[in-house]
């Protein structure tokens, strides 16, 4: 199996889903990744977009 980030088009269709409250689990099944991956990116941008909301207020 072959390991790679995601493209910016997937991260734009991830974050989109994602505020759409679809589940990690359907998103994964759309962008035919692992759910793993989608829970990792979720995870990893989940501090860098809780501060830059902290800075827009």
């Amino acid at each position: 199996m072959s390991h790679r980030q995601l493209s910016s088009k997937e991260r734009i269709v991830l974050e989109k889903l994602f505020s759409s409250r679809i589940g990690q689990k359907e998103i994964a099944r759309i962008l035919g990744r692992d759910k793993s991956t989608i829970s990792k990116e979720l995870a990893r941008n989940k501090d860098k977009n809780s501060k830059e909301k902290i800075e827009e207020t």
